[in-house]
């Protein structure tokens, strides 16, 4: 984001990062998040006068990402921000998409979807998933 700063003015930057060492799959002490409550907040802050930032798609993998769907169900893609207009336009992105967005709420909700994350990936061996599975929020 630093490096592109100059590029990114008027866009919306869409993380779908999450702080976790892959060597022992574990969130990222906060010695390397420093003071924020999360890995969004810390790129955020790093972000251009002028740029929106949102976050999204960190809790789904890659493969049913491409799909759009796991078990013949669209994925739920969790969505924070702290600008609605930012946030709607990420939304609709997934709408088009063929998933369902949710509204996590602000950019401080970051560090819950970052620990949902953590979970998912966790459980893909209990699982025997492959990295394959979603979450899903049923009403």
């Amino acid at each position: 984001v630093r490096q592109h700063a100059g590029q990114l003015r008027g866009t919306v930057i869409v993380d779908p990062t999450n702080p976790v060492d892959f060597s022992i799959v574990e969130r990222l002490d906060r010695d390397w998040i420093g003071p924020f409550g999360s890995g969004a907040q810390l790129i955020a802050a790093e972000a251009p006068d002028g740029a929106a930032f949102v976050k999204a798609f960190n809790t789904n993998f890659a493969g049913p990402l491409l799909a759009g769907e796991v078990g013949g169900q669209p994925l739920d893609v969790f969505v924070a921000g702290d600008e609605d207009t930012a946030k709607r336009k990420v939304m609709q992105l997934i709408h088009d998409g063929g998933m369902r967005a949710l509204d996590a709420g602000r950019l401080a909700r970051a560090r819950e979807l970052e620990a949902t994350a953590l979970l998912h990936m966790e459980i893909q061996g209990t699982l025997d998933a492959r990295y394959a599975s979603a979450i899903k929020v049923l009403t």
